[in-house]
């Protein structure tokens, strides 16, 4: 019974041998470098819009007219640029021979003009900030991506033609458009 009690004590010992020693051959280290960049450093500038002249009346043609809004971002970050409804709203003024507008250029005797600002060539697809803070519904942001360079979008203007207002001769009606860039 000796025997059995030995050979019993002999492997366990062996056993915790076993699982609690071991050989190594050397121990070797290195850095492993870990980093983020916050990404942001956009830009934003834009160019006005100028329609010229209008001719009041029932048979003034339509105006049109284009400004510019530059944003660089670093490539890939996607980004919104909206515009918002300007300074002076017009409330639901239709112009005989153009569609309803709500922008409007205010002049010196408060009489207003109405306009459209458009992301399109053809003026159908009316730019405004209805996706983001929604001060002009009747229109969306602009998405674009960054390239990592400057990119022009243009912005496309129209003043509906046949307006009748009565501004002064050679009074210049203004509005300002916030725009907004979010990336």
């Amino acid at each position: 019974m000796k025997n059995h009690f030995s050979f019993t004590a002999a492997a366990m010992f062996f056993l915790f041998l076993a699982f609690t020693v071991h050989t190594e051959a050397g121990t070797l280290t290195t850095t492993m470098p870990i980093s983020v960049q916050i990404s942001g450093g956009c830009s934003l500038s834009a160019t006005g819009i100028n329609f010229g002249n209008y001719a009041a009346g029932p048979s003034a043609p339509a105006l049109t007219a284009t400004g510019t809004i530059s944003v660089t971002c670093p490539s890939s970050l996607p980004y919104k640029v909206s515009l918002n409804s300007g300074t002076a709203i017009q409330n639901g003024v239709i112009g005989p021979n153009g569609p309803v507008v709500n922008r409007a250029m205010t002049f010196s005797n408060n009489e207003q003009l109405g306009y459209e600002l458009y992301k399109d060539a053809a003026r159908t697809t009316i730019w405004g900030d209805s996706d983001l803070a929604n001060t002009y519904p009747n229109g969306s942001s602009q998405s674009g991506t960054g390239i990592g360079a400057n990119q022009t979008l243009t912005v496309f203007g129209l003043v509906p033609g046949g307006q009748l207002i009565s501004a002064p001769t050679n009074a210049s009606g203004t509005d300002t458009i916030t725009v907004t860039l979010l990336f």
